[in-house]
C-alpha cells in the first residue's frame, strides 16, 4: 500500500508517535469549517457558565446543541432537540460531537486555542475509538480546560483593566450570540471579554496559585478557576502512524475501517486557518 506522508510539526504536547492513532483536523486554504470557535460562558460568578467536567484521556460522545443550550454535558444523542428552546445558531449544528479535556501540564487555555487555530486539532486516541470516530468525520470536537477563570462581578472592572479588555467586548455566552457557528463565515466569539484575560494569564504565567503576585489581593481573592468549555474545532479524519515494517495485511485492515495509514515527514509551514 502506498502511504502519504504527514508533517510532524511539534506541538505543546510533543510530536506524533509511530504506532499511534490520531484524530485530526486537517486545514486547507479553501476549507469551509472553522478551525477554532470559542465556546465561552459569561465567566462571571453566578452567571451563565459552561462548567463541564471531562475525565482526562476519556474522550466522550455528546449531544452538541443540547450541551450548549443547557450549559451542561448532555450525552443522549437520540433526542437531538428535546423540550428546550431552539434558535438558528443551534439548528445548523451537528447533533453528535466528542468532548475532550486539555491537560494543564502542556497548555494554558490561551496557548491551546492558538495552536488549534493555527494547526488544527490532533489528539491521540485508542484504536477502537479511532474506528468509531472515523465513521462520523467530519465531526465537531469540544475542549475543556481546568484553568478557566470565573470573576466576581465586584472586581470585573479591575480585571478588565489588568487584561486591557476592549470597550464593547461581549459578555454573553458566545454560542448565544447572533450568527455564532462552526462554519468558516460564522461569528466565532473573538470579541468575548474573557479572551484578553486568558491571554494575559498566559503571558504573565499567572495561575490560581500565584495570582496575588499579579493582582491586588482583594481582586485575586475574587477570581475562581474551574474546568469549563474553551472552544470547538473539527475532526476531519483519523490516521494511523505506520511504523516501518508494518504488514500489508495490517495496513489494509486499518484502511478498511476508515482510518488512513500514513508515514511521518518533516514539518511544513501552513498559514491557513480553516479546515
Amino acid at each position: 500500500m502506498q502511504l502519504r506522508t504527514l508533517p510532524d510539526t511539534e506541538r505543546g504536547c510533543g510530536t506524533l508517535k509511530e504506532g499511534g492513532f490520531y484524530c485530526r483536523g486537517d486545514r486547507s486554504p479553501n476549507g469551509t469549517l472553522q478551525a477554532w470557535v470559542w465556546a465561552l460562558g459569561q465567566h462571571i460568578i453566578g452567571g451563565q457558565n459552561y462548567t463541564v467536567t471531562v475525565p482526562a484521556r476519556q474522550m466522550q460522545v455528546i449531544n452538541l446543541p443540547q450541551t450548549l443550550l443547557r450549559m451542561r454535558l448532555v450525552s443522549d444523542v437520540k433526542e437531538p432537540r428535546g423540550d428546550i428552546r431552539w434558535t438558528d445558531n443551534f439548528e445548523r449544528l451537528p447533533v453528535v460531537a466528542v468532548i475532550d479535556h486539555i491537560g494543564a501540564d502542556n497548555y494554558t487555555p490561551w496557548s491551546f486555542a492558538q495552536e488549534c487555530r493555527d494547526m488544527g486539532p490532533s489528539r491521540r486516541i485508542p484504536e477502537n475509538v479511532a474506528k468509531v470516530i472515523a465513521q462520523h468525520c467530519p465531526m465537531p470536537i469540544l475542549f475543556t480546560h481546568s484553568d478557566m477563570p470565573l470573576v466576581d462581578e465586584r472586581v470585573l472592572d479591575e480585571v478588565s483593566r489588568w487584561a486591557d479588555v476592549p470597550a464593547g467586548a461581549a459578555f454573553e455566552p458566545a454560542p448565544f450570540a447572533p450568527r455564532w457557528g462552526l462554519n468558516r463565515n460564522d461569528y466565532r466569539g473573538d470579541d468575548h471579554w474573557i479572551i484578553p484575560v486568558l491571554e494575559q494569564l498566559h503571558r504573565s504565567k499567572a495561575t490560581a496559585n500565584n495570582l496575588i503576585k499579579h493582582l491586588p489581593a482583594p481582586v485575586a481573592e475574587n477570581i475562581l478557576f474551574a474546568e469549563q468549555l474553551l472552544g470547538i474545532s473539527w475532526i476531519t479524519r483519523c490516521v494511523y502512524i505506520a511504523p516501518e515494517g508494518e504488514s500489508e495485511e495490517r495496513l489494509q485492515d486499518i484502511f478498511n475501517s476508515g482510518i488512513e495509514p500514513v508515514r511521518l515527514d518533516n514539518p511544513l509551514d501552513d498559514d491557513a486557518e480553516a479546515i
